[in-house]
């Protein structure tokens, strides 16, 4: 078996000697591709495609063979692969086929799409898996790639061989809940749900942007809860996530749909307003986002005024992303330094 990690930019090639080694070695590692032997010493390779395709699904998997039966195509694209090689095929072809598979295409060699548009092969020694059906799953699976679209689904009604189109949407299925789930594990903090650093810094040069387009404004907002090393120290640190779910809980129903709340860490928090009209506008939400987090709460038992320090800096779009987020906590310093349990502007914002 061969997996290739990272092809594109790396081009680093791992080797596997039977199926077993493989399955210890690909749960380890960071995959870009899969090749794997039609026939392997300790089993065969639609066996090892299932097991590999229950771990990770979303990883393209080709399967190599000797043999050039359609019914050796079926068993590979049911099985979840992204096509086969033929041992006989040339470097060049072989390149062409891990090109197109990275791509999101499905591979089938050329010479047999040719018989199979000239309908000379026997449709149901290939299970009734012909060259319409393996098209039509190829589009919908570039669609997906392209779009990030895993809801599309491809139709029964275009597939000659129904339960085939039945047990690839099966595995998109898979496939799309893997994906969602792995897409809020990467863009969302785990304990507050709000989103994270990654996406805060996508969400802020759009709204540079648009800012600048539109000849709006923006504000960011840092923050962080004053004295919360005491707060977990006092009443333990699951006392503390609680406190720290509740202050997201406040940020959500103090802002808009258009606007951020991010936790960075700890207690320390990023808030950024898009598309605001005016200073004045910005004054009235700060205002009404501190009021929100200071509310008293129940924690162990206890009712607590939790304390909040907000640093604030309001943009034309005209800045750099780095440059607004050290107006912010310049500000907040200031308010850190100042006596905390406050909120202020930078010097230069409300101009």
């Amino acid at each position: 078996m061969l997996v290739l990690k990272r092809l594109v930019d790396i081009g680093e090639v791992y080797e596997a000697g039977s199926g077993q080694e493989a399955l210890s070695m690909f749960t380890n590692l960071d995959l870009d591709l899969i090749i794997i032997d039609y026939h392997l010493p300790d089993m065969i390779g639609p066996m090892l495609l299932r097991k590999i395709k229950q771990e990770t699904p979303e990883v393209p998997v080709l399967l190599m063979s000797g043999s050039e039966e359609p019914a050796m195509i079926r068993s590979a694209l049911e099985g979840g692969s992204s096509g086969f090689i033929p041992k006989s095929a040339d470097p060049d072809e072989i390149l062409d086929a891990i090109n197109l598979v990275m791509q999101g295409e499905i591979y089938v060699p050329p010479k047999v799409l040719e018989k199979l548009e000239k309908n000379q092969l026997d449709v149901n020694s290939a299970g009734g898996l012909d060259y319409a059906d393996l098209m039509h799953l190829a589009k919908v699976t570039k669609k997906v790639i392209e779009t990030s679209d895993w809801s599309i689904r491809a139709k029964h009604d275009q597939a000659n061989r129904p339960e085939a189109v039945e047990a690839f949407n099966d595995m998109l299925e898979k496939m799309e809940s893997q994906y969602n789930e792995l897409r809020q594990h990467a863009f969302h903090d785990p304990l507050t749900d709000l989103p994270n650093r990654r996406l805060f810094d996508d969400r802020i040069i759009h709204a540079l942007h648009s800012a600048s387009r539109k000849s709006q404004k923006l504000a960011l907002i840092a923050m962080d809860l004053d004295f919360f090393k005491q707060i977990n120290d006092t009443y333990g640190h699951d006392q503390g996530d609680a406190l720290l779910r509740i202050i997201a809980a406040r940020l959500k129903k103090s802002i808009r749909k258009v606007d951020t709340a991010c936790r960075l860490g700890g207690d320390e928090f990023l808030v950024l307003l898009a598309e605001v009209e005016s200073n004045e506008a910005v004054q009235l939400v700060v205002k009404r986002m501190f009021n929100a987090l200071t509310e008293e709460v129940e924690l162990g038992g206890v009712t607590l005024s939790p304390s909040v320090s907000m640093g604030v800096a309001i943009s034309h779009g005209e800045h750099l992303p780095a440059e607004l987020f050290k107006r912010a906590d310049d500000a907040l310093y200031e308010v850190k330094h100042g006596g905390k349990n406050s909120f202020r502007f930078f010097h230069s914002s409300l101009v």
